[in-house]
């Protein structure tokens, strides 16, 4: 199911940057962003202490802890909204 990636950028720039990274990761395969490519891109961050556990420093940092990646995950699905989910 593909997912609209602009509610989510007009939460701020890191947000910004996240959605568009998955969107050119998806131009670059030829597919439309799904849940998949969050979830794939949440795993992908490596484990390690942001300067604060809030998902705008995991995201910015580009580490987090299991806390940490769990809150922006929430984030973002919270953003996309559950119905398109």
């Amino acid at each position: 199911m593909y997912i609209d990636l602009e509610r989510l950028k007009i939460r701020g720039e890191v947000w910004f940057d996240f959605a568009a990274a998955i969107e050119q990761a998806c131009k670059n395969k030829n597919c439309a962003p799904d849940l998949r490519h969050i979830l794939f891109s949440i795993c992908d961050i490596p484990y390690g202490r942001p300067t604060n556990n809030t998902p705008e420093a995991v995201l910015r940092e580009w580490r987090g802890t299991c806390s940490g990646k769990h809150l922006a995950l929430h984030e973002i699905l919270t953003s996309l909204g559950s119905e398109e989910l």
